[in-house]
């Protein structure tokens, strides 16, 4: 059998996590480094959304403070779209980061069970992006898995491979005589 380490470096996993996936369990960093995806990104939706809160009260604000008193309704009404517009946009960034949390636990349940497996022939896929790297991924008896170029370069296309995976996350790759 070839060796291993190539597939191992090029693709981010250990022959550990290998060995784990290999007796049908998740490896702790493995579980470590997917179950959390997406955190960030959560917490990033709802600094913005206070930011916007603020920014759309605080602007109908000051709006209000410069106006001449006695405020007539035309000025008026552009202090209250103006306040109305930043909570919209700071609900929505509100909705973003439950959708968001959602997401992010379903993934951590995802990654209490075990990993599946899905042995086959490997097709070799790059979804060229404009403005954007170029995506590289494997199909696999009709799954898709985004995987780093240097392990897609490594492959064969057409070979035949087991896949160990959550969801859309390929955990371990190995190729099959």
């Amino acid at each position: 059998m070839a060796s291993l380490e190539p597939y191992t470096a090029a693709h981010g996993f250990t022959l550990e996590e290998l060995a784990d996936n290999r007796a049908g369990k998740l490896h702790p960093r493995q579980v470590q480094r997917h179950s959390n995806a997406g955190f960030g990104c959560a917490v990033f939706f709802i600094v913005l959304a206070v930011l916007v809160l603020a920014g759309g009260l605080g602007g109908a604000a000051f709006f209000y403070d410069s106006l001449r008193k006695p405020v007539d309704r035309v000025d008026m009404n552009g202090v209250y779209v103006l306040a109305a517009a930043g909570v919209f946009f700071s609900l929505c960034f509100v909705a973003a980061t439950i959708a968001q949390f959602r997401g992010v636990a379903r993934q951590r349940a995802a990654y209490l069970g075990a990993p599946s497996v899905v042995e086959g022939r490997v097709a070799k896929v790059v979804i060229q992006q404009r403005r954007m790297h170029d995506r590289f991924a494997y199909r696999i008896e009709g799954l898709e898995f985004d995987v780093p170029e240097a392990g897609w370069k490594l492959s064969e296309n057409g070979g035949r491979y087991r896949v160990f995976f959550v969801g859309r996350d390929l955990l371990s790759i190995e190729p099959l005589l």
